[in-house]
């Protein structure tokens, strides 16, 4: 997974870069606990908002002592961090898009116990809380749609 990331960029000679992540996960540990499963989910997002917000501060501070008029090294670095910014920009909202495998899929299930004070659990009440917070407005979709049943 490291060499995808590395290959890709030196046979495009810098223009593209590849990668993807992949953790082990346990779906029975998800069912037993819907709000560490969530936390757990919105860890990656945060780190990549994180980076990103470290590449912004590296910008600044080298915009403002002109680091980046280095004639050696100075237009490397500033290609540096805005990849570094872009990259964590895109994979942290991707990555918040409300469908398995991402992380979205589960990071709503923190939002939605702490609002609703109920349990829920599996991949049909996640697909219903969508619907009931995208489609619906936030509101129970069966009160919008009385006709939709959902189990």
């Amino acid at each position: 997974m490291v060499l995808a990331p590395i290959a890709t960029a030196i046979l495009s000679e810098g223009t593209s870069l590849i990668g993807w992540a992949s953790a082990p996960f346990d779906p029975e540990w998800e069912r037993r606990y819907p709000r560490r499963s969530a936390l757990m989910a919105m860890a990656g997002p945060a780190a990549n908002f994180t980076l990103m917000f470290l590449a912004v501060i590296a910008i600044q501070v080298g915009s403002h002592f002109h680091l980046f008029r280095n004639a050696e090294w100075g237009e490397f670095l500033g290609r540096v961090l805005l990849v570094l910014f872009e990259l964590n920009l895109l994979l942290g909202l991707f990555n918040l898009v409300p469908a398995p495998p991402l992380d979205g899929s589960s990071a709503i299930m923190f939002f939605h116990e702490r609002c609703n004070g109920e349990k829920v659990s599996g991949s049909t009440a996640k697909r219903k809380l969508w619907a009931d917070r995208i489609v619906g407005g936030g509101t129970d979709i069966q009160r919008v749609y009385p006709h939709i049943r959902t189990s």
